[in-house]
Parts: structure tokens; C-alpha cells; sequence
């Protein structure tokens, strides 16, 4: 369902800015913390999404990007990020936990796709 948005406002300090739309919603972007898994092999996305059920998170994840929803009564979170490495969606593991949404990502293993070239 796509909601026209209608104006901009200032928000408190965990948002930088929000907008509404046309139901009257704060639409924001959740705070994401980055972090690299075990020996770089892959990332920790910690996403806050304070108030939301896990039943109203919408998570999808592809080689390239991942795509992150969550409502309550009064906000509508939504946040686009591009990885800069391809990654294993069929890997990921997610969890959520008072307000805390942890995405693991493992990094795709590039040379899994990589075939040997005779130099002549």
C-alpha cells in the first residue's frame, strides 16, 4: 500500500527528520548500527523499531540491497540500504527483541563464481 506523503516536519533527536502521510503517520527511517560479523565474513544490521510488533516487520533481502518496514499506531518506519558487497540472502538470520530488530548477513563468497582463464 502506497501513501501519498503530504508534508514534512522536524522530529525529536532519534530522527532526523520525518514526513506524513496521508493517514497522518510519521513516516522515518529507522536507526540502523552497522557492524562487521567474525573476522569480516559479513555484517550485523541492528535496526531500531521502537513500539513495533514483529508481525507488522516487513524484511526483504536481496545480493545488493535490503528493505526494512515496521508500523505501529502512530509511525511508519521504512529504510532502503545497498550493500557494497554481494551478500547471502538464503543465509541471513533475523531476529527481533524489545524494539530491536538484528539482521546477519554473511557476504557472498565471490570466488564461488569465478571460473579459471588460460593466459596464453
Amino acid at each position: 500500500m502506497n501513501k501519498k506523503i503530504n508534508s514534512c516536519i522536524q522530529v525529536n533527536e532519534n530522527f532526523e527528520s520525518a514526513c506524513l502521510d496521508d493517514s497522518g503517520k510519521s513516516v522515518v527511517s529507522p536507526r540502523l548500527f552497522i557492524s562487521t560479523m567474525n573476522e569480516f565474513d559479513g555484517l550485523t544490521l541492528d535496526y531500531t523499531l521502537p513500539g513495533v510488533d514483529k508481525e507488522a516487520i516487513e524484511l526483504k533481502i536481496s545480493e545488493d540491497s535490503i528493505f526494512v518496514k515496521g508500523e505501529t499506531d502512530s509511525i511508519h518506519y521504512s529504510s532502503f540500504y545497498r550493500f557494497t558487497c554481494p551478500v547471502t540472502p538464503n543465509d541471513v538470520k533475523a531476529s527481533y527483541d524489545n524494539g530491536l530488530l538484528r539482521i546477519k548477513v554473511p557476504f557472498k563468497d565471490i570466488t564461488l563464481d569465478m571460473i579459471d582463464i588460460d593466459i596464453k
